[in-house]
């Protein structure tokens, strides 16, 4: 298959042995053994460009478990795991608490009725945009590294959204302004 990776912006030419198909928030989503990464990928199906069946068997690599292969993600995206700790607001912690966002979690009501959340997931861009969501009524407490990353997320997009920046869209590659 032909594939493009957002993440290098490039499209490669990989062999691919095809294990699972998963749907994930809104995509699709092809698991399998990449013989050029000799390794197990995920290849969102909307980025493969070209395809093409060959009469090639291949075997799935025994104890090859879907719901194993994303312990301790997030979502889709693996990596290291680190033990995440959030302390929700009075203001949601009720909804937070209703519900079981992933198995690794337990959770411990404190004073003033606010709601520590622990995790153990994979440090990622999909747990990273979900505790941001929360603004200030999800403080991440642990770990200090994440904290701090998410602090400067979030006085990067303080300044993108200052009333003295001019929206994007307002804002023409010929430099002069966009009707808005």
């Amino acid at each position: 298959l032909d594939y493009y990776a957002f993440s290098k912006q490039e499209e490669t030419t990989r062999f691919v042995a095809p294990y699972h198909l998963t749907f994930h928030q809104g995509g699709l989503y092809l698991i399998g053994y990449c013989h050029t990464r000799k390794d197990l990928r995920i290849f969102a199906v909307e980025r493969i460009r070209r395809l093409k069946v060959t009469d090639r068997r291949f075997s799935i690599s025994a104890g090859f478990d879907p719901e194993r292969f994303f312990e301790g993600a997030w979502g889709l995206i693996r990596g290291q795991q680190v033990r995440i700790k959030v302390v929700f607001s009075p203001k949601i912690a009720p909804w937070i608490a209703e519900r079981v966002w992933h198995p690794t979690q337990s959770l411990r009501w404190l004073p003033g009725k606010r709601l520590e959340l622990t995790l153990k997931v994979a440090d990622t861009p999909e747990i990273r945009r979900w505790l941001l969501g929360f603004g200030p009524d999800g403080e991440i407490v642990e770990p200090a590294a994440l904290r701090e990353a998410l602090r400067v997320r979030a006085e990067t997009l303080v300044h993108t959204l200052a009333p003295t920046r001019r929206p994007a869209q307002a804002i023409s590659l010929s430099g002069t302004p966009a009707a808005i």
